[in-house]
């Protein structure tokens, strides 16, 4: 619906998100519009297809990724508490994504690094990866930022829910768009060791002994 983001998605009182394209937008196109899934996602995995405008500094419409949105003591949505990821450009050169914290209403920065640089109108896969106190984040499958929450940011463990914020400033010629949304919940993980490498050493079998492969989420980490 080109007014109503879908079946679970809710929007801050104000804002109005909606699909054009099959792509998720923000139709009142206003900086800090929010859009949130009530979900229990304390520990989990996001991975969102990103465009926007991200090389200004001054100058931009990017959408954010939301995650341990706070809730209140009744289960309402706190739009003062929340993490998120961006990309954005931090002097119009240098193209950043973006680990920040929103806290008691004050935003500031955890962490950064740099990325390749961003073209406006370019689609960008980011991943958001939260266990515990670690967070790792990445754009198109190239980690950038490996970061442990600690003193009082441990207090976002806490927090459920997720979702996407519009950051905009200035006039902007390129729209924002959301895609291809996947998220889950990382409450339950194991090792899966029934595994083994193939004969040409550049793939892998599983399962390789047993008749049960992975039905969920699968991480694979490799070093050379």
């Amino acid at each position: 619906d080109a007014t109503a983001a879908g079946y679970g998605w809710v929007a801050v009182t104000g804002d109005t998100w909606g699909v054009s394209s099959e792509e998720l937008y923000s139709v009142t196109d206003a900086d800090a519009d929010i859009l949130t899934q009530d979900v229990a996602l304390k520990n989990g995995f996001i991975q969102a297809t990103l465009r926007g405008t991200m090389e200004s500094s001054t100058v931009y419409r990017t959408p954010a990724i939301l995650f341990r949105v706070a809730e209140d003591y009744a289960g309402a949505l706190d739009t003062n508490n929340y993490l998120l990821v961006r990309l954005l450009s931090l002097d119009g050169t240098t193209d950043q994504v973006q680990l920040r914290k929103v806290d008691g209403g004050t935003e500031s920065s955890l962490s950064t690094a740099t990325a390749t640089s961003f073209t406006n109108g370019t689609n960008y896969q980011v991943k958001v990866e939260f266990k515990g106190a670690l967070i790792e984040v990445w754009v198109d499958d190239v980690q950038l930022i490996s970061y442990n929450l600690t003193g009082g940011n441990l207090k976002y463990l806490n927090y459920p829910r997720m979702g996407f914020r519009l950051d905009k400033a200035g006039a902007p010629a390129t729209a924002a768009r959301i895609d291809s949304v996947y998220a889950y919940s990382l409450d339950s993980t194991m090792e899966w060791r029934d595994w083994e490498n193939n004969d040409d050493e550049l793939s892998l079998k599983l399962p390789a002994y047993g008749r049960r492969g992975p039905g969920s989420l699968l991480r694979v980490e490799g070093k050379q």
